[in-house]
């Protein structure tokens, strides 16, 4: 169903006869939709991609009717070259046509969304960290170089438009930033997850040559006192610091994802500030659940009900709702073991990247199964006659069950 053209500068994803992705390598992306798609589609199957962008460039007809066709894809093209800066994920599901691209993504198992565990070595010991007993292994699992590039480019050719580069630490992978460049030069919107500690004045400079699209890192606190026992490492806040200095040095602006916890509620606005004055961005979140393996220790670190409150008229956070479910249709993770799951809240997989491709991991039955078993228990809560949305993925780690309503 999914056709994908590329020439050396646009690549252009077809997701159905009149749904369509164009996207430039710097994370420039643009949604076209109606029969028009359909007259496009057909172009590129004559004439290939290229035939189609020198019509767009230069073609005519002394028939009326096509010369209108012909004005009318320009006026595509016209709008994608306005597209002056990378678009994520949520930028094309805007309006109705755009909300038929993950209808349709649910409908079909289209995984827009990837995520890939490129090791499990860390140099922190985060107490929420849901992979901490892979991390806290003798010899922690690492991807090897061609997997992963394989994983990325089995991604590209399912129709994926965006995937997250992780850990563990991802810059401890010595391929990091080959990943990257491979990532992006598949046209994938690329964001690279780090605790920004490993990054040194000319790790940032190099990094910046070919920098993921978005670059996340994590805060626990404003304090080394606060950070540090949330991280288990002493000198973390330092080096995190230097890190996020580094990277402003070289203008690249990090989103900062900050869990609040039960030691940081009062370093919220200092954390806020810190980040602004380096010219990052900061966020904030409290979801805090089990480990993977069943450990359901960091719950302990949770904000209790009253505080969270508190925190949400003072407007830090915002009501809990659970996200929409894809598992397993909409999205996919690959971990550092090379398994394959519907999503990243669940343990285990249903295929191995090490021993098969992932097309065909996520076509088998098992797989088709786990994903249409989720979706139907994030569904089922009511509310009287309301369908309240549910997250089965949290509700495993948080109570050892899928089904229920999620609360945090």
């Amino acid at each position: 169903m999914i056709s994908i053209y590329r020439s050396e500068a646009v690549v252009l994803r077809f997701y159905d006869d009149e749904l369509a992705v164009l996207s430039r390598r710097d994370g420039a992306r643009h949604l076209a939709h109606g029969p028009l798609v359909t007259v496009m589609r057909r172009l590129v199957e004559s004439s290939g991609l290229d035939g189609l962008l020198r019509l767009v460039e230069g073609g005519s007809s002394d028939n009326a009717q096509q010369q209108a066709v012909i004005e009318a894809i320009r006026g595509v093209f016209a709008q994608f070259q306005q597209v002056s800066q990378p678009i994520p994920m949520g930028g094309l599901f805007k309006g109705a046509a755009g909300a038929r691209l993950p209808k349709l993504s649910l409908q079909e198992r289209i995984p827009l969304t990837g995520m890939c565990e490129i090791t499990y070595r860390c140099n922190l010991r985060c107490q929420h960290c849901f992979v901490l007993h892979k991390i806290e292994e003798e010899r922690p699992a690492h991807v090897d170089d061609e997997t992963v590039l394989r994983m990325l480019r089995d991604l590209a050719s399912m129709g994926c438009l965006d995937v997250s580069l992780t850990g563990g630490e991802a810059t401890l992978h010595r391929g990091y930033q080959r990943f990257v460049t491979e990532a992006k030069s598949l046209h994938l919107y690329t964001v690279l997850k780090t605790n920004a500690t490993t990054f040194t004045a000319q790790r940032a400079r190099d990094y910046a040559k070919d920098p993921a699209h978005e670059t996340h890192a994590s805060l626990y606190g404003s304090t080394a006192e606060v950070h540090d026992e949330f991280t288990a490492v002493a000198g973390s806040l330092v080096k995190t610091m230097a890190g996020l200095r580094a990277l402003a040095d070289v203008g690249i602006r990090v989103k900062v994802n900050c869990t609040i916890w039960t030691r940081n509620t009062d370093q919220l606005a200092e954390m806020k500030q810190q980040m602004e004055e380096l010219g990052h961005y900061i966020v904030f979140d409290d979801i805090i659940h089990g480990r993977l393996n069943g450990d359901r220790s960091p719950q302990a670190l949770r904000i209790s009900p009253l505080v969270r409150n508190q925190l949400v008229s003072n407007g830090w956070l915002k009501p809990f709702a659970p996200s929409p479910c894809g598992a397993g249709k909409m999205k996919v993770k690959i971990d550092a073991e090379g398994r394959i799951a519907t999503c990243e809240l669940f343990p285990g997989g249903f295929g191995n990247a090490h021993e098969a491709s992932l097309p065909e991991v996520w076509a088998a039955p098992g797989f088709r199964d786990a994903s249409d078993e989720t979706m139907m228990l994030a569904n089922s809560e009511r509310d009287g006659d309301k369908v309240v949305r549910s997250c089965p993925g949290l509700n495993l780690l948080n109570t050892g069950q899928m089904a229920g309503r999620t609360t945090i």
